[in-house]
């Protein structure tokens, strides 16, 4: 066994990462929402504030309304005359349109300013939020689901917890994502085991210190097992259930944010029929296909 002299130099000690510590860390580094997204997100629950007073806020963001009315004078809607003021489009295409662009611009201006994601990684994570987002509202238009002017904003979420612990540590998340391609596990159970934590569970503490509505932190925390999310008795269906079966579907539409050639435990025909809208699936999806294809690269 070598000896070392108090005058050699001591061999490199291996780093012992506290990987639950530096996650937590990551989850604080996130800045907080803007002033705009906040006022937005509290309007979803506080019937008393008017579509005017948040239109009047959008506005004075000029970088968040010029993107949202580009956004709306696009060929996607296909309006006949060119809408000028967030109050315009508001009386064209209805507050929940203008409020659901307003939120997924103001996410991604905050996110791609922070530290947190490199580029490839944010464009990737970018795609499967919105998308999800676009099906998420769709689907709680066809159902009775709790807090359904929510939906939009569940989706735009539900894996922000994923892509902290995606950009906070990339070699380790490619060894969890070789186990989950080899092995019956989840990921879930993947990331408990290497973080102590599971994305979803970063997801609702993201949402924890945005202090965003309880709903929105049910539907991020429970989208991978929506059986256990609490449930409205007077509701059939919950927005977990509904992310769930969005994510589902998006991933299988090609964008997922982990491409992965492993079979999910659950199809999104099973979702989709869990949900009451086995018949109107191929409705619903070209819906969605349509909205999706006709706003993405403006994103």
């Amino acid at each position: 066994m070598p000896v070392y002299h108090s005058s050699y130099p001591r061999p490199p000690q291996a780093r012992v990462v506290d990987y639950r510590s530096e996650l937590l860390a990551a989850v604080d580094d996130l800045p907080p929402l803007p002033l705009v997204l906040n006022r937005v997100m509290q309007l979803l629950n506080d019937t008393s504030s008017s579509s005017a007073q948040i239109a009047a806020m959008v506005e004075k963001d000029t970088v968040l309304s010029g993107s949202v009315l580009r956004c709306v004078n696009s060929a996607y809607y296909g309006l006949s005359s060119t809408v000028t003021s967030i109050r315009h489009a508001v009386s064209m295409l209805g507050f929940g349109t203008v409020r659901n662009l307003a939120l997924a611009f103001s996410l991604r201006r905050m996110i791609a300013g922070s530290r947190v994601p490199p580029p490839r990684l944010y464009a990737r994570y970018s795609q499967h939020s919105l998308s999800t987002a676009i099906l998420c509202a769709d689907l709680a238009g066809y159902l009775e689901v709790d807090d359904a002017e929510a939906a939009f904003a569940s989706g735009l979420f539900h894996d922000i917890g994923r892509l902290l612990i995606l950009a906070t540590f990339p070699e380790l998340m490619q060894q969890i994502h070789e186990q989950y391609e080899t092995t019956e596990r989840s990921y879930e159970e993947l990331e408990r085991a290497a973080l102590t934590l599971s994305h979803p569970e970063v997801s609702k503490l993201v949402m924890q210190k945005w202090q965003l509505p309880e709903c929105i932190q049910n539907a991020v925390e429970f989208h991978h097992r929506p059986a256990e999310a609490p449930h409205a008795p007077e509701r059939p269906f919950t927005l977990a259930e509904v992310v769930q079966a969005a994510d589902l579907y998006v991933n299988e539409y090609g964008l997922d944010l982990l491409p992965s050639k492993r079979p999910t435990p659950v199809s999104a025909d099973r979702a989709f029929e869990a949900l009451g809208l086995r018949q109107k699936m191929p409705e619903v999806l070209e819906k969605f296909r349509h909205q999706y294809e006709g706003i993405r690269t403006l994103f």
